[in-house]
């Protein structure tokens, strides 16, 4: 589950953060806005995108801890038993208001930090800058 959240998360704030800052561009420079603007806000869209797609593995998971294996013997079998008891909002009740709590504060740092490390990287060998390119 949190292989298909990684993916999500990381290419929907990538994805998000170039669109953002082709959207704040004025005459060929973000200047308007701090730099870390439009990485939290591109990793606000990610997180939540990444949570609605590890919701339904985190839902099955919890299940499985409390009722054991007598519920399901995997997480696939304890998706599609959830699904079909309980329908689609068993993935997305409280629990899911909860998983939002932990994860949103988490990539925001996470993305933030991951950028800030980057551009310090970039800034202090800018050979590995033109390597990207």
């Amino acid at each position: 589950g949190y292989f298909v959240a990684g993916g999500l998360g990381f290419g929907t704030t990538e994805a998000c953060r170039r669109l953002l800052l082709r959207s704040l561009e004025v005459d060929g420079s973000v200047e308007a806005v701090a730099p870390w603007v439009p990485i939290v806000g591109a990793s606000l869209v990610g997180v939540v995108l990444s949570t609605l797609g590890i919701a339904p593995f985190e839902a099955s998971r919890v299940r499985q801890v409390e009722a054991g294996d007598a519920f399901a013997p995997n997480v696939a079998v304890g998706i599609t038993r959830l699904a079909r008891e309980e329908g689609p909002g068993a993935f997305y009740g409280p629990k899911f208001r909860t998983l939002l709590l932990k994860e949103v504060p988490f990539a925001v740092v996470k993305f933030v930090a991951y950028d800030a490390v980057s551009n310090l990287a970039f800034a202090l060998a800018p050979s590995l800058s033109e390597s990207l390119q």
